[in-house]
């Protein structure tokens, strides 16, 4: 799952979780119709943490939440 980690913190929240969600779908190993409820979630909070004047604990660990049940974590097939 190594090879689909992509995004770098200057594409911020959203641009990262964006990639790692579009290299999934594109390596086989994310469903985009079938998981596309916890993608729009995911891409949501990501785009309120892009906007947001300081990103919460909680915040992140809910988006690490997200990045988990999508698979999207080189160590959640595991």
């Amino acid at each position: 799952m190594r090879d689909v980690m992509v995004g770098t913190i200057a594409q911020g929240y959203y641009g990262s979780m964006r990639a790692g969600v579009d290299a999934a779908v594109a390596a086989g190993k994310l469903d985009e119709d079938a998981q596309a409820a916890l993608i729009l979630g995911a891409l949501d909070l990501a785009g309120q943490m892009d906007g947001a004047r300081k990103v919460t604990p909680q915040q992140l660990r809910l988006l690490l939440s997200f990045s988990k049940a999508l698979g999207l974590l080189p160590a959640a097939g595991r």
